[in-house]
């Protein structure tokens, strides 16, 4: 039943050329089957041509019987090299189709999880979004290879059997019994350890790389009150319970072979050797049953551990598979930034704003206000009042609770509940401001080909931001590397390093949030001063606690 869902889940959520592809390598593994039942039909008829005896011999012609023993001879060396050679084919397309499938599922996660609304954020965890795109993705991966492995396996037994019932019909039904009822039993004793199993590793990853972002992002914290040894045993314990129940899948799948092995064969060689004393069976036959034989059983292992396999990872393929919603990522596709010109803005105006966050009960109200085109306006207020709230609810991020924010074009034409993002290009900067471990070039001009960067306008938004004297006294200058969140710059340096960024797209309109309270107050009047007068047709609205920037501003809006 596990087989069947996780075959489904992934066929459906394959694309059109990954499904052929996987059927493809299906038609192939069917191939390999009739293969494998040839050369036991052929090892068959080569044995008992080899080991015809003298007596027979004489009454055949002579030289007959050699070119007969040497085309079956050639026979057999060209289908055992195919045989081995297609099994080598057969590992290569799934392992490298596995990889393509892992790949896919896991960009289209990761595409899915950018194009979700901001709102959506709010209520997860980044732990479990990077235990989906890392650990979830690579073991869909597994899931994958082992669903072709147990097709593999399923065509190859069943052309095994096919042979050796051809040759002998009793011996074949007494190895297929046998091996089906030892598997059976195998299934039944280990079906719910594996389920638990897939149940642990999937709960524990996301605790794993939660524990890891954690210990890292408190490394200040952990240090000071020497919590060191705390988080590493706490990640171990995590760590332990997931490598555990690894190696008791691993054991469960793989130590069934070792028995029915023993067991199967030695069935075999006694009833090989009632029928060969009776003279029941010959000994060409009785080597091709041995070779089938020695091909079947690990096969029908295969398809067992690979089952076993699928029913530990098939929680990672589910996870990923639910988190990929191709709806979202083509309704999106189509949007285009710049949908309007920012000569056609005449303000935009907040009618009865509200917001209340889902994890709250307080409802923010806003009072009502209009942004005309050009103004520089500075948002002030308490702690909580709103203010970066108010920002995410103007560019779009947020959707009002209650009210509407309108934009009035000179035409006189209105659009009603805008997201601003959507519609021109914007410059923003957070409070909480991300840098990659990419040089100071490629952070400022972020998301851009490295070749079709504005060295223009690098240079520009540079001395704009305060940035471009630091910059030319450092070795690499604009080539110099970040560091992992921007670890290799003071909190000044990032703080105007990020204005860079919303300076570099040359926006009309920036929303800044505390773009220099990392600053001391005499650079932050200069960048603030450089800012709007770099800017004067700009629309700039920005957040901060310092009333003599503000004063900087046309207006003032101060939220209770």
């Amino acid at each position: 039943m596990i087989l069947f869902h996780s075959t489904k889940l992934l066929l459906k959520n394959l694309n059109e050329k990954l499904r052929n592809n996987f059927i493809f390598v299906s038609i192939f593994l069917i191939f390999n089957a009739v293969v494998e039942s040839y050369l036991i039909i052929v090892t068959s008829k080569f044995l008992n041509i080899i080991t015809t005896d003298n007596i027979n011999s004489q009454l055949i012609d002579k030289n007959s019987l050699i070119n007969e023993r040497i085309f079956w001879g050639l026979i057999f060396i060209v289908v055992i090299l195919l045989a081995n050679s297609s099994r080598i084919v057969s590992l290569r397309l799934s392992t490298k189709l596995s990889a393509r499938i892992g790949k896919e599922f896991a960009e289209e996660a990761l595409r899915t999880y950018l194009y979700k609304p901001f709102e959506w954020y709010l209520s997860k965890n980044n732990s479990d979004i990077i235990a989906t795109l890392v650990t979830h993705s690579n073991r869909s991966v597994l899931c994958a290879n082992q669903i072709l492995q147990v097709i593999l396996s399923f065509f190859i037994s069943s052309s095994l059997f096919i042979s050796i019932f051809i040759i002998n019909p009793k011996i074949a039904l007494f190895i297929i019994f046998t091996l089906i009822f030892a598997y059976f039993i195998f299934t039944k004793l280990f079906n719910s350890k594996l389920t638990n199993t897939s149940e642990i590793i999937g709960k524990n990853t996301k605790l794993l790389v939660k524990s890891i972002n954690e210990s890292l992002g408190n490394i200040r914290d952990i240090k000071i009150d020497n919590y060191q040894d705390q988080c590493a045993q706490e990640f171990s314990n995590l760590d332990k319970k997931c490598r555990f129940s690894l190696a008791d899948s691993l054991f469960w799948s793989a130590s069934p072979r070792f028995i029915i092995e023993a067991l199967a064969l030695s069935a075999i060689g006694l009833l090989t050797i009632f029928y060969f004393e009776n003279s029941i069976i010959q000994i060409g036959s009785l080597g091709a049953i041995l070779l089938a034989s020695q091909r079947l059983i690990p096969t029908i292992q295969l398809g067992y551990s690979s089952w076993a396999g699928i029913k530990v990872n098939s929680k990672s393929l589910v996870i990923i598979t639910s988190s990929i919603d191709k709806m979202i990522t083509q309704n999106v596709t189509n949007i285009k930034k710049e949908q309007i010109n920012y000569d056609e803005i005449q303000y935009i105006e907040l009618k009865g704003l509200q917001y209340k966050y889902p994890s709250s009960k307080n409802l923010i109200k806003y009072k009502n206000f209009k942004i005309y085109k050009g103004d520089k306006i500075a948002i002030l207020g308490k702690s909580g009042s709103g203010k970066s709230t108010l920002l995410d609810l103007l560019i779009g991020f947020l959707t009002p609770t209650k009210g509407n924010i309108n934009l009035k074009k000179t035409n006189g034409k209105e659009l009603s509940n805008i997201s601003l993002y959507k519609l021109i290009n914007i410059g923003h900067i957070s409070q909480s401001i991300y840098l990659s471990d990419k040089s100071i070039l490629e952070n400022i001009a972020f998301g851009q080909i490295k070749n079709k960067i504005s060295y223009d306008n690098i240079i520009r938004a540079s001395k704009v931001s305060d940035l471009y004297n630091f910059i030319n006294e450092l070795p690499n200058k604009f080539n110099t590397i970040v560091g992992d969140k921007g670890d290799s710059l003071s909190g000044g340096q990032k703080q105007r390093l990020s204005l860079a960024r919303a300076l570099y797209k040359s926006s009309q309109i920036l929303f800044l949030d505390e773009p220099t309270s990392s600053l001391d107050d005499f650079t932050g009047k200069k960048v603030i001063n450089r800012l709007i007068k770099s800017n004067k047709n700009a629309t700039i609205i920005m957040i901060t606690h310092n009333k003599k920037l503000a004063a900087l501003f046309d207006r003032n809006i101060i939220l209770d």
